[in-house]
């Protein structure tokens, strides 16, 4: 166990936010997995295996554009919430020499 201790290097006051974060996440991977059997599970009940993959390819698809098409709209949503990350950069107010 000692040795496992150097290798993750988790200090005293934040191992319960390490614990966390690692029970999100493994509880997000296992139910993305499940979501994912269940999803073809339900498919290949309705269709042939052969078939699954222009499933997969329309999902991929479909995933890829919502991303693309909704990528302005998160940007803008961001620069309304923090007027502060559409405004530029003030320029700094140093002396300048004659």
């Amino acid at each position: 166990m000692s040795a496992l201790r150097g290798f993750f290097d988790i200090r005293q006051g934040e191992r319960r936010n390490t614990l966390a974060a690692f029970a999100t996440l493994l509880a997000i991977t296992t139910g993305r997995t499940m979501l994912e059997t269940a999803r073809d599970a339900f498919f290949l009940a309705k269709m042939p295996a052969s078939r699954l993959p222009v499933m997969v390819a329309a999902v991929i698809t479909a995933a890829f554009w919502t991303m693309m098409l909704g990528g302005k709209p998160t940007a803008n949503a961001v620069s309304q919430a923090i007027p502060e990350a559409a405004a530029p950069a003030e320029p700094s107010s140093s002396p300048s020499s004659p």
